[in-house]
């Protein structure tokens, strides 16, 4: 932006400088990204990301290349999983590379909690069902749901724009919805990609309760 006074009201600030490093500081706050002018965070000094499109290939979408060493870097993220209502007495860790999908995402929590893969879903990014920032699974790819813009879940986690702290949810099952928390517990660079991983878990829940399959 080259002129931005043409687009922003800065009269609480004395130059554009001071604007902008109040807004990044805002903006970054609580995050892996979090910025003071005292120390300079870290993370600024890491690999610069590299955006390329080539297709629909989701292993190929975003790359992080290091500048010393010219090696590709992977984004992983560790995300902690709780089944809605259960409290803190459930939980899975799981990590998945950035690479992977939000398709990729659904099985891995399934298999972590002993699901089967037999049922519509979709990912709230505000934590509500059927809310219109969400990315739903569609198998049928036409007018399964009426009126519907959500995006589909092919997208890859890279694409999603994470942060560490976000919270968003899976849900699953649109008859018993199943509603799982996620939790956005650290984001690292990894050398190559990974299959999504179980870490740790606890506690079990069933999915179909007293023969309700």
């Amino acid at each position: 932006m080259q002129t931005p006074s043409d687009y922003i009201d800065s009269k609480e600030y004395f130059s554009w400088e001071r604007y902008f490093t109040a807004l990044l500081t805002e903006k970054t706050a609580g995050t892996y990204l979090n910025y003071t002018k005292k120390t300079l965070n870290e993370a600024y000094l890491r690999e610069w990301c590299e955006k390329r499109d080539f297709g629909t290939d989701a292993e190929s979408r975003i790359e992080i290349k290091s500048k010393e060493s010219g090696i590709v870097m992977r984004i992983q993220y560790t995300l902690k999983v709780y089944p809605a209502g259960l409290g803190r007495s459930v939980y899975r860790t799981i990590t998945i590379c950035g690479t992977d999908t939000l398709d990729q995402l659904c099985m891995a929590i399934l298999n972590a909690f002993d699901f089967t893969a037999e049922h519509l879903y979709e990912f709230c990014m505000d934590n509500k069902m059927y809310s219109e920032d969400c990315y739903r699974f569609n198998p049928m790819e036409d007018d399964l749901f009426d009126e519907d813009d959500a995006e589909g879940t092919d997208i890859a986690l890279d694409e999603l724009g994470l942060i560490e702290g976000q919270k968003f949810s899976l849900h699953y099952d649109f008859g018993d919805d199943w509603m799982f928390a996620i939790r956005v517990m650290k984001i690292e660079e990894v050398k190559r990609h990974r299959k999504p991983m179980l870490l740790s878990s606890k506690g079990s829940v069933e999915q179909y309760p007293a023969g309700e399959e």
